[in-house]
């Protein structure tokens, strides 16, 4: 099917995993039903003779990915798989890996841990409380089981200028908006970002011509399956190119 691109998986009887374009909702919403992730994955497995409509379980998303960002995401095709997928996030039994550009140096590896709220104000963004970063990177299972409520994202730079970086974001926490949030809290916005921005990030977008961020979900690890890995973006990878001069099929 047209949206479910590059990457659509059969991991077994419960389980799909796709490649979801940057530009595409998950879910439908109150402005569009019919050109979503949700839809597309229903239609191709529709076609595999996997769904028919008025089955008892409707193929679904085991976590979410925001409409600009790209990447991995497991749909489940059964109501056990949903659940299986789910506890193994819960339990942090994985690793969501991303690649970003933000705004800024990060030069060596760092922690922005956060209290979070996703009520969403008027602008539709949730509020980053007791920001701090870290520069000791504690161990991850201590550190949440030592402080249950804060979110925690771990980025690892790849490649930097003066003015911005490549880096690797793992979640060890999930809140909406988290990585976007989190990273504008903490100074170092992600280039292209509309909603979570500083007057600096903005502008050396506009100056690169970067109109929407580059997120992408290149890696997941579940335990108990293989890694699955996602092709970058073209547009991504020419960005690469032409920033830090990367292959990013060696990523």
């Amino acid at each position: 099917h047209g949206i479910v691109c590059d990457v659509h998986i059969v991991v077994d009887h419960c389980l799909l995993v796709v490649n979801k374009p940057a530009g595409i909702l998950v879910h439908p919403d109150k402005y569009e039903f019919k050109k979503t992730l949700v839809e597309s994955v229903k239609a191709y497995l529709y076609k595999k003779n996997e769904f028919k409509p008025g089955d008892y379980f409707t193929p679904s998303p085991c976590h979410r990915l925001d409409t600009n960002t790209s990447g991995l995401i497991i749909f489940a095709k059964t109501h056990s798989g949903l659940q299986k997928i789910t506890t193994l996030f819960r339990e942090r039994a994985s690793d969501k890996l991303y690649l970003a550009l933000v705004y800024g140096k990060i030069s060596s590896p760092i922690l922005i841990s956060s209290f979070i709220d996703s009520t969403e104000n008027r602008e539709n963004k949730v509020t980053v409380k007791d920001l701090q970063i870290h520069n000791f990177i504690p161990d991850k299972s201590k550190f949440i089981e030592e402080n249950p409520n804060l979110s925690a994202t771990y980025v690892k730079p790849l490649k930097y200028d003066s003015q911005r970086s490549l880096v690797e974001i793992n979640l060890w926490t999930g809140k909406k908006h988290q990585i976007r949030a989190s990273l504008s809290a903490a100074n170092y916005p992600l280039l292209g970002e509309k909603k979570y921005y500083t007057y600096q990030s903005f502008s050396l977008s506009q100056l690169l011509n970067i109109v929407d961020y580059y997120l992408h979900c290149y890696k997941l690890k579940i335990n108990g399956y293989e890694e699955f890995k996602a092709p970058i973006p073209k547009d991504f990878s020419q960005k690469l190119s032409d920033m830090f001069k990367i292959d990013a099929t060696k990523l």
